[in-house]
């Protein structure tokens, strides 16, 4: 058998050039099969599954035996199984035989994609009235993963609606008080899809000068938050100041009263000019009692 592997490798891509790819699309994560697009002779000798010019499998009449962990071919229909597709799996897979004059045919030929399922999408709402009344709204829908995914628009039971235009995931359109019906935004891919609704009645037109008004109100609440703790902090410092009642330009010593008495004892000294204190020793025959 080495001789006719040889043989087959020598020859695969020129066998592999004779048939056009069928596409085959697979989720990430899950499983996909390739049939046979020819069902071989019966006096075949060998039959070989491959991949990027690796062998899969390899198969003698009604016994195969396969070369990879998540790759099995039935012995009987020869069809490839692959189980936990991934990115990496992107790519070519031939099967080809070998016939008992040696020589090399491929009998199927599959290009499998492998594409990650498209997450929910979820959509941003933007809207502003405008001064006719009506209310311009921009709906954004977006797709957190996926691969290759496609957005597109639909909507129903719209009236006294006006489609502006859409470009892939961005909707634009002019709403009035009586309008009614819901949106919907689709993703998908070869592999799967999702969608996501927003009725007209949850669109919330703002006025552009409401806006303004609302942001000065806010400013207006935070620099009077501010304003207060200035004065609460400055009122806390003069009043702490204000403890020693003590005149202006004197220096004079208190006893600290958390130190014990001993052969010298703590006192404070308080300056008024510079608003310090200390406690510094002082020996007791100086205190005037």
């Amino acid at each position: 058998m080495s001789h006719i592997l040889f043989l087959f490798t020598g020859l695969q891509s020129e066998a592999s050039a004779l048939r056009e790819s069928k596409l085959v699309y697979g989720t990430q994560g899950g499983s996909v099969t390739f049939h046979l697009e020819e069902r071989p002779d019966p006096t075949f000798q060998d039959l070989y599954w491959t991949f990027s010019s690796n062998r899969l499998a390899a198969c003698e009449l009604d016994k195969c035996t396969n070369y990879r962990e998540n790759a099995s071919v039935c012995n009987t229909t020869f069809s490839l199984e692959l189980k936990n597709i991934a990115q990496t799996d992107d790519g070519e897979y031939n099967a080809v035989i070998i016939e008992n004059d040696r020589k090399v045919k491929n009998i199927s030929t599959h290009r499998l994609i492998v594409q990650a399922p498209v997450s929910k999408p979820v959509i941003h709402t933007s809207a502003v009235s405008s001064s006719n009344g009506t209310c311009n709204v921009t709906l954004n829908c977006t797709a957190k993963r996926g691969t290759s995914v496609s957005l597109q628009w639909d909507w129903t039971g719209i009236h006294h609606t006006a489609i502006n235009g859409h470009n892939g995931s961005v909707l634009y359109f002019s709403l009035d008080p009586n309008a009614e019906g819901s949106f919907t935004c689709k993703a998908h891919n070869q592999v799967s899809n999702s969608s996501e609704n927003v009725p007209v009645e949850k669109i919330k037109c703002f006025n552009s000068s409401e806006n303004t008004n609302l942001v000065i109100i806010i400013v207006l609440i935070l620099a009077s938050v501010l304003l207060a703790i200035a004065v609460v902090k400055m009122t806390f410092q003069k009043h702490r100041r204000g403890s020693f009642n003590l005149p202006n330009n004197q220096r004079t010593s208190l006893l600290c009263r958390d130190k014990p008495a001993l052969a010298a004892t703590d006192i404070l000294n308080y300056n008024h000019d510079d608003g310090t204190a200390r406690c510094e020793e002082f020996p007791l025959s100086h205190i005037v009692t």
